[in-house]
């Protein structure tokens, strides 16, 4: 027997010896009976004592079978307890016979169904086992039915239940068996621990009510995960994440090794929380949405201590769940468990937007725990808490909430009150729709009781808004106050004033949020030109405090301050019409039999209309899908002279990523990845602006080629379109412009050094940049000047001296000259300039005359900015002409100039 103390004392067996000895002893004075007295009769059975099949002494036993190893004896309760009072109990060993050895109970008549069509039975084990229960139908030992239900092996009395409702067994049905591990050989002979087991008070029921064993296994209506993997059942797309969160926790979604249930969800512990914790949650969902159901169900095993914590996320409430003793689970055996917990036990669910799982952090070691068939089941009272629309957001951002939204218009002078004492909270996080949002408060700085609360936005280039088609907001307020909601652009002022309650451009997105939508068309044109900023919030003065929220502020349409990027100086392509097409191929745009089709004048896109689209074609064959673009019929060597081939496109990431450039013939290729390119600048919108050197191809092939091509090369799976504009040459091979019949020495730089060229750097630095500044592939100079604080100004000049007689051509006293320079950088503090001079000298070095290219000084900015201007020279040039770049920084701790100069160039008129 099992090493269990036998607790032999009950009340019933007590009755039972009492009765035998005053029935033996009649007047008490030995063991034999006083002939003629009557003895005395046995007590009667306790009401309800013998409804079970109990195994107690004063029931009729039904006759016990053991077959193929399986040995059932009635023995003494080994485990008297408050889930089983029972004085006797069967005990069932199982030995190595065969894998189908157990007991059959012979009953004293036929099961009548109609008193239930479910048995409970109570068992005992010390380990996880799977209990087989066996309807026996008479005269036929292979028929019968036979149900399946787990033991968790905690060492404790549980009751099992086993349904047979809806099943068919064939009457009459005069024996029950039990089989302990059906299908795996007994080993009670040397392992006897793990191998005995006890079962007793065999009931039938008409349900499974009261059971504290033997759960029902549920398929959830509505599933996260499920072993049967049924898509039928599984929630699409509704949630985004599963997570384990920070406990490090390893998810496998395809475990396949359990024997109960294949595959599983296995999660397996982490020490992220400094403790081994396993974690995993379902999250993302709308808030509110478990609400829709009536319980979340799920199955269960490996949780150390038996203890699971389901949890709404985030924080909102957690249940700590005893799977062995919990009203909300039930075994399923095998160590399987059984949940189902009515949603109306969580509080918060309306604001709940996940589910998570987790262990407790007792485990000494890593651990794997399973669960599958998680879901929802029944329809519940509430549902998920409706979100606002998203509304829209800017091409061109001065305000978002979303932190991967780039706010590209964010006003470079700040968010100014002009005095009204306003607040501003731009990271408000009070809103449960839009955080952070941004936060308007009004003041009183206009005078007392009179509460005004505009947020203006300052410090734009004037004509910022010159180019853009609709304002757009978000906004949150008060009725009083949105319904005269005034939008101001400055300066000159041009204001109009919306109810943003009822404005056609206004649309309801729920929660008192509104989007809005204004077209430009509303304000001055005559007046845009000159615009530097703008003001939005309530009319006027209001009587009494308020606030109010936006989020989402910008523009959209149209270019408007994005990058427009290059027009090339020799176009084959262009979306300006009034840009001259000088280089459009003589021989048109081929296909060379890839079946690719064009569309010169395609006018569906946003930001460049007309564009050249090109659609792939399957002429190389089925499935393979081409679409380069031949321009083609021109001269052989068209493009020698020039120096950068250039062209916008716009693609998916997949063709983008391997994008040829070919000149033919002889075919001279190159395949660039437009994403990463150096020579690539992304435009926005999926724009990219490519300049390439034409120093990339061969120089050998160059004078034969006749035509380019460019495209995603080769063959592509499936078909696909791509957008190109804005195609052709710039520069001139050899760089530098001319001065008259000569050549200015090195101006662009491309001899890889400073030739021709005097560096004083004064402390700063002078390099060749060859890193693709703003797209400007090849060699840049650049000029740095530091924000060291100095006695006098840093300038970091780069010169060409004694100018007046360059290759035999000379420049004269009183000369008119055209100076050309291409300039890209930036400025940070204050004291910097950018200076480009024409400085004339006469014979004694003295200067006669300085005259500035561009403006004095010159502001550079990220966008390479040509600078021209025609001048005449001193009337003493004897001593020589200097061109000369300067980067200054004046004495002012802070100061910073970044400068780069490229296409340099003087032309005697």
């Amino acid at each position: 027997m099992h090493a269990l103390a036998s607790k032999r004392l009950s009340r019933i067996l007590t009755l039972i010896v009492s009765a035998l000895v005053l029935a033996g002893c009649g007047k008490g004075d030995g063991p034999e009976s006083i002939a003629g007295t009557p003895a005395t009769p046995l007590p009667p059975i306790p009401p309800g004592l013998c409804d079970t099949i109990g195994f107690e002494v004063l029931c009729a036993p039904p006759a016990i079978v053991n077959f193929n190893g399986g040995a059932t004896t009635i023995i003494d309760n080994p485990d008297i307890s408050a889930a089983n009072g029972s004085e006797k109990v069967a005990q069932m060993q199982k030995f190595a016979d065969e894998v189908f050895g157990g007991t059959k109970l012979e009953l004293l008549e036929a099961i009548d169904f109609s008193s239930g069509e479910f048995y409970k039975v109570k068992v005992w084990s010390p380990r996880p086992v799977t209990v087989s229960f066996k309807l026996e139908e008479t005269g036929n030992p292979g028929g019968g039915l036979t149900k399946d239900v787990g033991h968790t092996g905690s060492g404790s009395w549980e009751e099992l239940c086993f349904d047979f409702t809806g099943q068919t067994v064939p009457p009459p049905v005069v024996a029950l068996t039990i089989i302990f591990d059906l299908g795996v050989l007994g080993q009670a002979a040397v392992d006897p621990d793990n191998w005995t087991f006890y079962y007793d008070d065999i009931e039938q029921a008409t349900s499974c009510a009261g059971s504290g064993g033997g759960a029902m296994p549920i398929d959830p209506d509505s599933t996260l995960y499920s072993t049967a993997g049924n898509p039928d059942l599984v929630i699409p797309d509704d949630y985004s994440e599963v997570t384990p969160f920070g406990s490090d926790s390893v998810i496998d979604a395809f475990y396949a090794d359990d024997s109960s249930y294949s595959p599983v969800l296995a999660v397996t512990s982490g020490t992220g929380y400094s403790a081994n914790v396993a974690q995993i949650g379902y999250i993302g969902f709308p808030a509110g949405f478990a609400g829709a159901y009536e319980t979340l169900d799920f199955k269960i095993k490996g949780m150390p201590n038996q203890v699971v914590f389901v949890k709404l996320f985030d924080n909102v409430d957690a249940l700590r769940i005893n799977l062995t003793s919990s009203a909300y689970s039930g075994a399923l055996g095998d160590g399987w468990f059984q949940v189902s917990i009515p949603i109306a036990s969580f509080t918060g669910v309306d604001q709940a937007t996940g589910i998570v799982f987790e262990s407790d952090n007792t485990a000494p070691m890593q651990f794997t725990f399973f669960l599958t068939d998680i879901g929802f089941s029944g329809t519940g009272t509430g549902g998920p808490v409706d979100p606002p629309a998203t509304g829209i957001t800017p091409e061109f951002v001065v305000y978002a909430t979303d932190p991967g939204v780039p706010a590209d218009l964010a006003p470079p002078g700040g968010i100014q009150n002009f005095g009204s004492g306003a607040a501003f909270d731009v990271a408000f996080a009070g809103d449960a729709d839009f955080n952070p949002a941004l936060q308007i408060t009004s003041g009183e700085g206009y005078g007392a009781g009179a509460h005004v609360g505009f947020a203006a936005f300052t410090g734009y280039a004037p004509g910022f808004a010159a180019g853009y088609e609709t304002l757009l907001f978000k906004v949150k307020g008060d009725a009083a106050n949105l319904s005269a909601f005034e939008v101001k652009l400055f300066a000159p002022d041009d204001s109009q004033t919306y109810d943003i309650t009822t404005y056609a451009g206004s649309t309801d997105l729920g929660n008192g949020w509104y989007q809005v939508s204004i077209p430009l068309t509303d304000f001055n044109a005559a007046n845009i030109g000159g615009y530097d900023g703008f003001i939005l919030g309530p009319l006027g003065a209001q009587a009494a405090p308020f606030s109010i929220l936006m989020t989402d502020i910008g523009f959209s349409g149209g270019g408007g301050g994005g990058d427009p990027g290059i027009t090339p100086e020799f176009v084959v392509f262009a979306t300006d019409p009034g840009v001259t097409e000088d280089l459009a191929p003589p021989g048109g745009i081929q296909d060379f039999g890839s079946g690719a089709t064009f569309n010169a004048a395609f006018a569906g896109d946003a930001d460049y209309d007309p564009a050249l689209q090109a659609t792939s074609g399957e002429g190389y064959g089925a499935g393979a899908h081409v679409a380069f673009t031949a321009f083609t019929g021109y001269a052989p060597g068209f493009a020698a002279t020039y120096e950068m081939l250039q062209f916008k496109a716009k693609g998916d990431a997949a063709n983008l990523s391997q994008f040829e450039a070919k000149f033919f013939a002889p075919d001279d290729s190159q395949t660039y990845d437009l994403t990463t390119y150096g020579g690539s600048t992304d435009l926005g919108n999926g724009w990219y602006q490519v300049s390439i050197p034409m120093s990339d191809f061969n120089a050998a092939n160059i004078a034969g080629n006749d035509g380019f091509l460019l495209g995603p090369l080769g063959a592509q799976a499936a078909p696909f379109s791509f957008l190109m504009t804005d195609i052709g040459f710039s520069g001139t091979a050899g760089g530098g412009g001319p001065v008259g019949d000569g050549c200015f020495v090195n101006g662009d730089f491309e001899t890889g050094d400073f030739t021709g060229w005097t560096e004083t750097p004064d402390g700063g630095s002078i390099t060749l940049d060859t890193s693709a500044q703003g797209g400007r592939a090849g060699n840049v100079a650049r000029l740095v000047a530091t924000g060291a604080v100095v006695a006098g100004a840093q300038d970091v000049l780069l010169s060409q001296v004694n100018l007046t007689d360059i290759n035999s051509v000379s420049i004269s006293g009183g000369d008119s000259v055209t100076v050309s320079v291409d300039v890209f950088g930036s400025l940070s503090g204050a004291g910097g300039v950018v200076f480009i001079e024409l400085i004339s000298r006469d014979s004694g070095g003295n200067e006669t005359g300085r005259s500035f290219i561009g403006p004095a000084p010159i502001a550079p900015t990220t966008t390479w900015t040509t600078y021209s201007a025609t001048v005449n020279v001193a009337a003493d040039v004897s001593g020589g002409i200097t061109l000369q770049l300067k980067s200054s920084c004046g004495p002012v701790d802070g100061c910073g100039v970044d400068a780069s100069f490229d296409n340099v160039s003087i032309v005697i008129n």
